[in-house]
């Protein structure tokens, strides 16, 4: 029985291991439009895995990758504080 027990906590630690990032639904990028400021869309999809800022270009990234389903990511363009465009990869 501890053989069990043991097996099915390393398999659990091993599950929980094999993801990586900031997990968001798709159907929520949806909700995002343009002109949106930074705090509506973390508001909508949580807080971004990344942030880059230049200048008056801010950059959030929301990444997520599972060894059981792949990987997705969406990243939001900001302008002066309001989203000017997206970029996705592995849309489903």
């Amino acid at each position: 029985m501890l053989i069990h027990a043991r097996a099915l906590s390393v398999a659990l630690m091993l599950a929980l291991c094999a993801c990586a990032g900031t997990n968001f639904d798709w159907k929520d990028t949806e909700r995002i439009k343009p002109g949106m400021t930074e705090a509506e869309v973390t508001a909508i999809l949580g807080r971004p895995y990344s942030k880059t800022q230049s200048g008056n270009m801010t950059i959030l990234t929301w990444s997520y990758a599972s060894g059981f389903g792949g990987a997705k990511a969406v990243s939001y363009r900001l302008v002066n504080g309001k989203v000017a465009g997206s970029t996705t990869a592995n849309k489903q």
